[in-house]
């Protein structure tokens, strides 16, 4: 890779850097991508990303071929996988001088771009570097949409107009919004010590925060089916009340309820809910009507206050 600084000897502050330095000499490249193939604490290795697809093939061919000899097929013989593109870069980490040093730099040896395949990347920038390439705009005009800072990232990385998606653009957007306001967990968590740091550097000022109670009773009513113990004690059909009573209690039952109720006394539960409840009025004993009760229900919050330089109100 001569003219680039991605050379054999060269060395980077961080891995982060060894990466960005690879992006942009991937621009110029036609097409022609690069992917991860070791990523370790002191080794970073990538390779073309058309090696890279025939690696995962072979693996994926000598997988079969060994579940097939373990099943009584014949016996497993590894096939290695072809040799597509020679390209190569590795960078250490010196740990005598803390940085990142480049051991070794093949370029490609392949021909035409890296076919498209599902989850590849279009462009050679990941959403976290093109992000600092726009966080000063995001800053000065929050208010930007996702189109107009994907057009903005493209100028500034001279990438070719119309290679991001909107999918990218808008999480370009999200990820330069969240470094400048912060996400909305962390916006959360910190709501009261930065208050308490407002009122730290005005303390004449007055503020009012109002949380939501830690209980609040709700009144709830439970319609409950009759248990067995109380199919014994409770009103028999044709005991209480007359023909008008019964039938409207079987309506309030449903279908389901009504084919359980048909199925226990060995009743065809097959048909509409009015020839269901028809069924049961001609049985002798009816299901005992529905109780209904009152709760109460406490719901809990984990909101907290505080009351050093702020009035809060519950």
């Amino acid at each position: 890779m001569e003219g680039t600084n991605v050379a054999v000897g060269n060395f980077f502050d961080s891995k982060s850097a060894v990466k960005m330095e690879l992006a942009r000499w991937a621009l110029g490249q036609e097409g022609k991508l690069h992917r991860q193939h070791k990523n370790s604490a002191t080794r970073l290795e990538h390779h073309c990303a058309r090696q890279i697809t025939e690696n995962l093939r072979a693996a994926a061919a000598n997988k079969a071929a060994r579940a097939a000899a373990a099943a009584g097929g014949p016996a497993y013989v590894r096939t290695p996988p072809n040799v597509v593109c020679l390209m190569k870069h590795v960078a250490k980490l010196d740990r005598a001088n803390d940085h990142w040093k480049v051991t070794e730099d093949v370029g490609h040896s392949c021909k035409g771009a890296a076919p498209a395949a599902r989850g590849s990347r279009r462009s050679a920038f990941s959403t976290g570097m093109l992000s600092g390439g726009v966080q000063g705009v995001a800053n000065r005009a929050p208010w930007m949409k996702a189109n107009e800072i994907g057009t903005v990232a493209e100028e500034r990385f001279n990438i070719s107009e119309g290679t991001l998606s909107y999918s990218q653009r808008f999480r370009l957007r999200k990820r330069a919004l969240d470094t400048k306001y912060g996400s909305k967990l962390w916006q959360y968590r910190t709501l009261v010590s930065r208050l308490e740091l407002l009122a730290l550097a005005d303390p004449d000022s007055d503020i009012y925060v109002k949380f939501f109670a830690d209980e609040i009773e709700v009144e709830v009513e439970v319609e409950l089916l009759p248990s067995d113990d109380d199919k014994d004690g409770g009103p028999k059909g044709g005991t209480k009340g007359g023909e008008e009573e019964e039938h409207q209690h079987l309506g309030s039952l449903g279908c389901r309820q009504l084919r359980r109720e048909l199925e226990k006394r060995g009743l065809e539960s097959k048909g509409r809910k009015a020839e269901l409840v028809e069924r049961l009025l001609q049985a002798d004993n009816l299901p005992p009507p529905k109780k209904k009760r009152k709760t109460k229900v406490k719901s809990k919050s984990k909101s907290s206050s505080s009351s050093r330089g702020i009035t809060t109100e519950k």
